[in-house]
């Protein structure tokens, strides 16, 4: 009867935080509280039946984890709440002289896009050589190996992944604004071409960035009939998941027929969700201290600290973490193990008050300006939100924020001070004489 006690009083306990955010929010499902409390709830939930009904064999969950991941939970919507509370009202005066009539214009887009394509042959062919050295049959088994175990690497190419996604946000942000038929054509090319970046960096949480730019541009430019676009939305790309698991063989094989790939599918993807909450209890279990070395989640200014001879040099931290038995194979942890791991437990609230606090502010800023710069933020930072129940993606790739703000930044300050060199209306199509 314990056993049943206990994760049916946090679920519940979870989905209370939920309710109190989603009205104390004004209803709005996609502000970042209520999201985070709807997706711990979720998580929560859904390990307890799969572990009933699915992965019987898994471990069962102590009762310290749920009350941590509770307490994190709580501390994420009390850093939202102090934002709401105490600076709603000044944001959206501060928001009212920040609203601009400038249209976006299409020459830089043309020009960012230019450089993706360009460089979209090298990216293929440094992938290609990577695959050959893994001497797997596989292509995106061999990639994957290679970039984790191997010595090679896919070279500046690989910056041209974030960019590509930077580049299909602003153009489907601009699609929402101006539907025309050329920034119709503008908004497919982008996204083709940034999927083929994405799919070929072999990484399946990738795709929860193409997510989060489409949910998180529709929550403010589009958002008539949103809650059926998102169901949609989530089918398709639950679907789309499931493929891309397929070819990467990762429950499933294009071998196998469309039965076993479904069962595989479904079995692999519930351990996709389930499983980190089982390893970091799994460590806790274990008795796993903090190691108070700031590598995990501050490593971006460790490694400047030591370019910069203020610390000596440390041994680099494996790519991978290591894998525990739940009885099944993870090396998956939430977001919140990197952050005990490093500081403990009080340094993990006190972050996700942190992130809660950062995140409201984006969306109450996004909200009130309906500017592209906040816009952008806000629906890159959806995208570590979701992965939180996987692992954390907001201060251990601290590097790759900052490229994504470098290229936003950089395309607003060119599109703003040194509009159209061309002489291109906004939205025109470029003009191939003064291009020549």
């Amino acid at each position: 009867m314990d056993n049943i006690l206990i994760p049916v009083t946090f679920i519940l306990f979870q989905f209370g935080i939920f309710i109190i955010n989603l009205y104390y929010f004004s209803k709005k499902l996609f502000h970042p509280s209520v999201l985070f409390s709807l997706l711990w709830a979720t998580i929560i939930l859904m390990q307890f039946l799969v572990s009933k009904f699915v992965l019987t064999a898994l471990y069962p969950i102590s009762f310290e984890t749920y009350l941590f991941v509770s307490l994190a939970t709580l501390a994420f919507s009390l850093g939202s709440a102090y934002i709401h509370h105490q600076l709603k009202t000044v944001i959206e005066q501060q928001s009212i002289k920040e609203k601009s009539e400038h249209q976006i214009g299409v020459f830089y887009r043309f020009f960012f896009m230019a450089i993706v394509i360009v460089g979209l042959p090298f990216y293929l062919k440094s992938i290609f050589n990577i695959y050959k050295a893994s001497n797997l049959d596989n292509i995106f088994i061999g990639i994957r190996s290679e970039l984790i175990y191997g010595e090679l690497d896919i070279g500046p190419t690989k910056y041209l992944v974030s960019f590509s996604i930077v580049i299909f946000a602003i153009n489907y942000f601009v699609f929402l604004q101006n539907r025309t038929m050329q920034n119709r054509l503008i908004l497919i090319l982008s996204f083709t071409i940034a999927m083929i970046y994405t799919v070929f960096y072999t990484g399946r949480t990738s795709l929860f960035m193409i997510l989060a730019i489409y949910l998180g541009i529709n929550n403010f430019m589009n958002n008539k009939n949103f809650i059926k676009k998102v169901v949609l939305m989530m089918l398709f790309f639950t679907v789309l998941f499931s493929i891309v698991g397929i070819v990467y063989e990762k429950g499933g094989s294009a071998e196998d027929g469309l039965s076993s790939n479904i069962s595989s599918s479904f079995e692999y993807t519930s351990l996709y969700l389930v499983s980190p909450l089982n390893a970091m209890d799994y460590k806790h279990n274990q008795g796993e201290k903090s190691d108070y070395s700031g590598n995990n989640t501050l490593g971006f200014f460790v490694k400047l600290a030591e370019n910069i001879h203020l610390l000596p040099k440390s041994k680099a931290k494996d790519i991978a973490d290591e894998y525990v038995f739940i009885p099944y194979p993870t090396n998956v942890y939430t977001i919140f193990r990197a952050y005990i791991q490093d500081f403990g437990k009080g340094y993990a609230i006190c972050i996700m008050m942190l992130l809660g606090a950062l995140q409201s502010f984006l969306y109450l800023k996004a909200a009130s300006t309906r500017s592209l710069r906040y816009v952008l933020y806000y629906s890159f930072l959806l995208f570590p939100l979701m992965l939180s129940f996987f692992r954390d993606h907001y201060f251990t790739v601290f590097s790759s924020w900052l490229k994504i703000v470098i290229y936003v930044e950089v395309f607003l300050l060119l599109d703003k001070e040194l509009p159209n060199p061309l002489g291109m209306k906004p939205n025109s199509i470029i003009d191939s004489k003064k291009l020549a």
